[in-house]
């Protein structure tokens, strides 16, 4: 049996960290969307 901690400074952290990369992640979905319109 394996057991989990949760550590909430660390997953505090993280949140902060992936919350950052929301609009490059938006603007890289955009521009692949764009790229396989323009495909077809």
């Amino acid at each position: 049996m394996i057991s989990h901690t949760y550590d909430e400074k660390l997953a505090d952290e993280i949140y902060r960290r992936i919350r950052n990369y929301v609009p490059v992640i938006k603007e890289l979905l955009n521009t692949i969307d764009s790229s396989l319109k323009n495909k077809i």
